[in-house]
């Protein structure tokens, strides 16, 4: 259950600092730091990829990438 919650918490992160579209310096690190987590996160799992959360992580790195 532990990696679904960091898996939550790394793509809220990753939201907010989209929806708010003002990417100074300090945001950009923050959501470079988010995404390299989630990436690390979502790597983690080796089944259920057919999941929602799973999916809106996979197509969030896709995005970011």
């Amino acid at each position: 259950m532990q990696s679904i919650s960091n898996l939550f918490s790394k793509v809220n992160i990753i939201r907010c600092h989209i929806s708010h579209g003002s990417m100074i310096a300090p945001e950009i690190v923050i959501c470079k730091y988010a995404t390299d987590h989630l990436a690390l996160v979502y790597n983690w799992f080796t089944e259920g990829f057919d999941t929602g959360d799973l999916k809106i992580a996979e197509a969030l790195l896709k995005d970011l990438s």
